[in-house]
C-alpha cells in the first residue's frame, strides 16, 4: 500500500498521534493509566525508524495491534506494509472478566425463587456478550482511523 505523505511526514504523524507505551500490554494497570493521563493522541504504542506497533488510545481498548513498516521506494513514495494482529494478552483479560461475571451470575438465574434477579442477570450477561460484537466494530474503526490519518491508498 502507498501513503500520500512522505516517510518523514509519516514519522511526524506517528510521533504526534501516538502515546508512547507497549501496545501489547492492555491489562488493568494500562486501563488505570487512562484515568490519570488524559491525552488527545489517537494511538497507543511504540514506533521507530521504519516500523510501528499501534492500538487505539481509549478506555475501550481493542485487543488488536496494527503492526507494520514503512519505507520510501525509488520514486519517492512511502510504502506502508501493515497487518492487524490479535493481542492475545488483551483477549485474556476480556475473556477472563466475561467468564467470571457469567460464572457469578448463572447460579442466580437458576435459583427456584429467582424472581426479578433473572432479568437483571440476563441483562448483565447480554451486555458482556454484546461486548464481543463491539470489539470487532472497534477493530474496523481502528483500521479506518489509521488509513485516514496516514492517507493510505490500496494502489
Amino acid at each position: 500500500m502507498k501513503s500520500k505523505i512522505s516517510a518523514s511526514q509519516f514519522s511526524e504523524r506517528l510521533e504526534y498521534r501516538t502515546r508512547s507505551g507497549n501496545a501489547i500490554y492492555v491489562g488493568p494497570i494500562a486501563f488505570l493509566n487512562l484515568f490519570f493521563n488524559q491525552t488527545t493522541e489517537t494511538f497507543y504504542g511504540s514506533f521507530g525508524s521504519g516500523w510501528f506497533e499501534l492500538t487505539n488510545n481509549s478506555f475501550n481498548r481493542v485487543p488488536f495491534v496494527i503492526d507494520g513498516t514503512f519505507t520510501t521506494n525509488d520514486a519517492g513514495q512511502t510504502l506502508v506494509d501493515y497487518e492487524i494482529k490479535t493481542n492475545y494478552y488483551g483477549f485474556f483479560w476480556i475473556h477472563g472478566i466475561t467468564l467470571l461475571v457469567m460464572a457469578l451470575n448463572l447460579p442466580f438465574i437458576f435459583l427456584p425463587d429467582a424472581g426479578p434477579r433473572i432479568i437483571v442477570n440476563i441483562v448483565i450477561i447480554s451486555i458482556f456478550v454484546l461486548r464481543y460484537f463491539a470489539i470487532y466494530h472497534k477493530k474496523k474503526e481502528l483500521e479506518e482511523d489509521f488509513i485516514e490519518i496516514f492517507e493510505i491508498n490500496y494502489n
